[in-house]
């Protein structure tokens, strides 16, 4: 597994506590994963780089499932290079452990961003698109997993959510913002690494077929600036929201994931309702922020 130790990562791993006793975490050099230890018997890792050139190829031997969640969003002026390494070149290395093990599946988590969105997205439609092609044909199934916005506690500090409860608890008197009608469909962290930890579990395929894609997503679309809104309300902010004060970015379309049926088709529902989700993340924020 990639991105053991990321937002989404975390969340998932404690799902597979019970049922996972033996991990293979692909990590990079300086992340500490000493906490797992306590949660599962068998907790090995290999580095991030051993993993692109290839030398750690016996450490996945008799894998039975592999789980690519690592992402690099380029927030932190990280080189093109960079950023290719882990949302494409990583990606491809464990497609090739993976095949080479004789395990069955693969499971990357992909986002519904646009490709033309940022780095970001290019590369991870690149090695979806790459993933398809290397598939076909082969003892590899391949299942794509579509994420929107997954937010919750605990999430970067750079995202939307995070940044205009900071903005609402650090009395800014105004924020900057787009122009907040374009809608996403927002999914709660719990319910997201329960939508992800279902299908793991359950899914099966066809003779005829090698690779699926499905959506993760609530089924409700709201928009940003009625997002916006609410937490200004939650947390009783009197901060001016300048709505349509910045440019518009390449990707101010709608996104919608639309009705997850397969999940639903599976047992799961969202249990988190937005309010309820943004209350958690804010006591959750309103911590730090005290702490500062």
């Amino acid at each position: 597994m990639s991105g053991a130790t990321g937002f989404v990562g975390r969340h998932l791993l404690q799902l597979f506590e019970e049922v996972a006793p033996e991990l293979l975490i692909i990590k990079r050099q300086d992340s500490d994963i000493s906490y797992l230890s306590s949660k599962f018997k068998n907790v090995q890792s290999v580095n991030f780089n051993e993993c692109l050139t290839g030398e750690c190829t016996q450490n996945f031997r008799d894998i039975s499932i592999f789980i690519h969640l690592a992402t690099c969003y380029g927030r932190d002026d990280e080189t093109d290079e960079e950023v290719k390494k882990v949302n494409y070149d990583l990606g491809k290395s464990m497609l090739n452990f993976a095949l080479e093990s004789g395990t069955s599946i693969f499971f990357n988590i992909d986002t519904a961003l646009p490709k033309h969105a940022n780095r970001y997205a290019h590369y991870k439609n690149c090695f979806k698109n790459d993933s398809k092609t290397f598939v076909r044909n082969k003892r590899l199934n391949f299942v794509n997993l579509v994420l929107e916005n997954v937010y919750g506690p605990g999430d970067a500090s750079a995202t939307l959510i995070p940044s205009v409860i900071a903005a609402c608890n650090k009395f800014h008197p105004e924020m900057q913002l787009s122009q907040g009608t374009q809608k996403r469909d927002f999914l709660f962290i719990e319910d997201a690494a329960m939508a992800i930890y279902t299908v793991i579990c359950s899914i099966s395929f066809s003779a005829e077929e090698n690779f699926r894609e499905i959506n993760v997503s609530s089924g409700n679309r709201v928009s940003i600036g009625e997002v916006v809104k609410l937490i200004k309300s939650l947390t009783q902010s009197k901060i001016k929201l300048k709505f349509d004060s910045v440019g518009h970015n390449r990707f101010d379309e709608d996104l919608s994931l639309g009705d997850p049926q397969f999940l639903r088709s599976l047992g799961w529902q969202p249990i988190v309702s937005l309010r309820e989700g943004l209350l958690r993340t804010i006591a959750y924020e309103d911590e730090l922020y005290v702490d500062d």
